[in-house]
This record gives C-alpha cells, structure tokens and sequence, in this order.
C-alpha cells in the first residue's frame, strides 16, 4: 500500500553508493527508455525469502509504480508534494571569524559563489582545486587571455572585495592527502574551517550506452567520494 510520508523506520537506514546508483538509473532510463523497468528499494532489515516476497508483490501489483522502497509490509511510491511553508525561511548566517572550505575551487561556480559569499559576511576562503595555479608572486606575469589568468583575476576580484583566498592544489577524493592538508592548516592557525560548499566534479559526458568504466568512476569520484572525505574528516559540520 502508499504512505503520505515514511515513517521513521523507513528512513533509518540510507545506503550512500546504492542510492547514488539510483540517480544514474534514472539518467540511463531518460536516455534508453525502452531499458526502463524500474527502480525497487529492498528493505535492508528483511531477510531474503521476505524480501523475494515482497519483491515478487511489488511486481504483480496493479498501480504501476516504477520506483518504489519497500519495507516491512509497506511500499513507499515516489511523490512530490507541495508543502505549506509557515513563514519564511531562514537564511544562512556566515561567519567572519572563520574560513570557508570551497571543492572545485577554480571553477566558475566556486568563484562566482566565493565572490558573493563575501558581500554576506565571508572573510577568508580555501578554493580547493585538483589543478595548481602559479606561485602567486608570478601571477602579475599572466595575461587573462589564459585560463589561468583568468581564474588569478577571479581570486583578484575576491580579495579585492575584502576577504583573504587561498589556493590549493588537492584532489578532495584524496583522503590521506586532505588528511594532511587540514592537520597543517590547523597547525599554522588559520581561523577554523566552518563552512564547506562541495562543488567539485567531473565532467565525462557521455550516453550510458557508450561509457567506458573509468569515465563513470571518475565522475563519482570527484563528487560521490569527495563528499564522503569530507564527511569524514569534517564531521561537525
């Protein structure tokens, strides 16, 4: 049967890789519709044969629904509802004693958002990107008609509007090396890192049909596995 909302014991449990997954699913589904038979969430807390039963009343069920979670003697459907918002919603404080983690930090979205984040309070920056700039007593020497000189002219422009930046070259995903990198920051005591935007990625665009494994793997790293580094070593935030 459907459910307005999960109850608490449906939504105890949550798999990260499996429901990352699930979104790559539901890309394959938009690009090979004649593929799609849908998506089925077990129940992580049921053993085999009830989850075989479960499975197997899923599939002769009338209702047509193509991406359910079972658990129990529930089936939870996919549903978007409209909800009533009581007041507004409160907006983000930022702090000005503290830094500001940003991931894919050289890229558009990073230095678009580090620039407007300063206009609301943020003071210092770490724009972590897995692509090294130059030391910055060259960085007079380049023409912005470069990548790289385009990307020291956004950390300008930053700097510029009152906050400190600073570069480093790290591959998130890299957990020993972001390991060091945030003992070391620590160490030379910076004010603490409070804040983390995750905009780092990878962008192997390709039809599912036609992808190799090491472009898909590449993709979660950057994003999937960077996230989870984070998590990790940033678990207050």
């Amino acid at each position: 049967r459907g459910a307005q909302a999960p109850v608490e014991s449906a939504v105890r449990r949550v798999a990260i890789w499996q429901a990352a997954l699930w979104g790559a699913a539901r890309v394959v589904a938009e690009e090979h519709p004649s593929w799609w038979g849908g998506l089925v969430d077990l129940d992580p807390d049921t053993d085999l044969p009830a989850a075989a039963r479960a499975l197997v009343a899923h599939l002769g069920a009338p209702a047509g629904e193509d991406q359910v979670a079972l658990r129990g003697h529930e089936r939870f459907a996919l549903r978007l509802q409209r909800q009533t918002l009581v007041g507004r919603p409160p907006s983000a404080v930022w702090r000005t004693d503290a830094t500001c983690l940003i991931t894919g930090g050289q890229g558009d979205i990073a230095l678009q958002l580090a620039r407007s984040l300063v206009d609301q309070g943020v003071r210092r920056f770490v724009l972590l990107a897995r692509t090294p700039l130059p030391a910055r007593e060259g960085w007079a020497a380049l023409g912005t008609d470069s990548v790289a000189g385009q990307r020291v002219a956004a950390i300008r422009a930053i700097e510029a509007a009152g906050a400190a930046v600073h570069p480093v070259a790290l591959d998130v995903a890299d957990e020993a090396a972001m390991r060091a990198f945030l003992a070391e920051f620590a160490a030379q005591g910076w004010p603490p890192i409070r804040s983390v935007i995750h905009a780092a990625g990878s962008f192997e665009n390709q039809l599912a049909s036609r992808m190799e494994r090491a472009q898909f793997d590449a993709v979660l790293r950057a994003k999937l596995a960077g996230a989870l580094v984070l998590d990790r070593l940033l678990p207050d935030l």
